[in-house]
């Protein structure tokens, strides 16, 4: 029974030690970790801690102490890497580096190691260059210019003062881009898009977005990758998938690459052509392009009964001529299997045959007879005339005839009386037979 329990105790227990690997130097472990171990007293599951900021994230510092990358990040939010009190090497970007090393930031600068932690940037002398990685002796090469100056006091030489500025940077770039395919509806394709850190700073969480295309049309895969290290190279695995309904186009689509630093970003485009699968062929292509040639000979009717009636159809028959090219084209397209090219010229062909019928429709429409309009214009200016000469004039002075007496109406009962008077007179000269 106590055996038993022993092996129990065993079990449980087993987990709450972990060894942390480490290195005596930076070239008998890969990274220049510390090798010893470490037994880890409390808790129920083992783990190793690697990334820090200070001290107290290290998993034991009496051991262990966090050391500064150089250009401050080692993953996420932390600044450095968990290592051995001992060890006096420096870090850039994880890989260690001995004491007394230079390492250089830029062309023209560089940092030292002292102790496990990096000095601060130093320049090149004059025309001196700094090539960009660890050195174990002077980084700068090159000769180092000065002027020289006579005078009554005589001879002095001066170094030309160095101006060069910390040019340090987050970069990412995409080393091996996604190119131009065709993609089938209803059908699946998997790309993959390489990234690369070509900056001096480690980038986090890298992530890939796709524009240009339906959201539903692509899975990414990792969704992000937590660090990218400099010159180090990730790749992301797109899926793509095609609807059966997709529209059967060219669409440009625009992966981009994003990280936690806005600075460091990169994109590329590619070309994706959607082709229509066998059933859009049969029941949409063909019947289309079986639906404009009926269309195509009831215009030319419609046309030929316009010209019957002295109707200009030049402009009308250019189009009709553009319409049965690409219709041929369409046909040879449809003959020879390129079921893409026939869809992008039927979707073109439908434009115009509608286009047609509209200038058709136009040209029934009875216009307005110039000669009909002039001989109405002539009518009515005439009766203008005629009312003019023929409207009453007014008494009074007149530019040709001067004034004139305005003429006394007579009242219509005085009127009536001497029509009485009229009739009376010559009833009394009538002769009675």
């Amino acid at each position: 029974m106590r055996k038993y329990y022993f092996l129990f105790l065993l079990v449980l227990l087993a987990p709450a030690f972990a060894e942390v690997t480490e290195c005596t130097d930076n070239t008998t472990c890969p990274s220049g970790m510390a090798l010893r171990n470490l037994t880890i007293v409390t808790g129920f599951q083992g783990s190793t801690v690697l990334f820090c900021s200070a001290d107290a994230d290290c998993v034991d510092t009496g051991y262990f102490k966090c050391f500064n990358d150089i250009d401050g990040v080692s993953s996420g939010t932390y600044t450095g890497w968990c290592n051995a009190t001992a060890i006096t090497s420096c870090y850039v970007n994880g890989t260690a580096y001995n004491t007394s090393w230079y390492y250089c930031t830029t062309g023209a600068a560089y940092q030292q190691c002292s102790s496990g932690t990096w000095g601060s940037s130093a320049s090149c002398s004059g025309n001196q260059t700094c090539t960009i990685g660890a050195s174990s002796s002077s980084p700068c090469s090159g000769s180092a210019t000065t002027t020289t100056s006579s005078g009554s006091g005589g001879t002095t030489t001066t170094a030309p003062t160095n101006t060069t500025t910390d040019t340090r940077k987050s970069s990412v770039t995409i080393s091996s881009p996604i190119s131009d395919f065709n993609l089938t509806q209803n059908e699946t394709v998997t790309k993959s898009i390489t990234v690369k850190n070509n900056g001096n700073f480690t980038l986090d969480d890298v992530k890939l977005g796709i524009s240009g295309i339906e959201p539903a049309w692509y899975s990414v895969s990792p969704s992000k990758f937590d660090n990218v290290t400099k010159d180090l190279e990730k790749t992301f695995v797109v899926v793509f998938s095609a609807p059966a309904n997709a529209t059967v186009k060219s669409y440009s689509v625009t992966p981009a690459v994003s990280t936690s630093n806005a600075s460091a970003t990169a994109s590329s485009t590619f070309t994706l052509r959607i082709l229509p699968s066998n059933a859009t062929v049969e029941s949409a292509i063909v019947p289309l392009y079986k639906e404009l040639l009926d269309a195509i000979t009831e215009l030319e009717k419609n046309i030929t009964a316009l010209e019957s009636k002295g109707i200009n159809t030049t402009g009308i028959r250019n189009a009709f001529s553009s319409i049965k090219d690409k219709l041929t084209q369409t046909n040879a397209s449809i003959q020879s299997k390129d079921y893409f090219a026939a869809s992008q010229l039927l979707d073109s062909v439908k434009s115009l045959v509608a286009d047609l019928q509209a200038s058709i429709t136009k040209a029934k429409e009875p216009g307005l007879d110039i000669f009909l309009i002039v001989i109405v214009l002539v009518v009515i200016i005439g009766i203008g005339v005629f009312l003019y000469l023929m409207w009453p004039t007014r008494e009074g002075f007149r530019p040709q005839k001067g004034w004139q007496e305005p003429k006394k109406e007579e009242s219509a009962i005085k009127k009536i009386l001497q029509k009485l008077k009229r009739k009376r007179e010559e009833q009394k000269y009538e002769f009675k037979t």
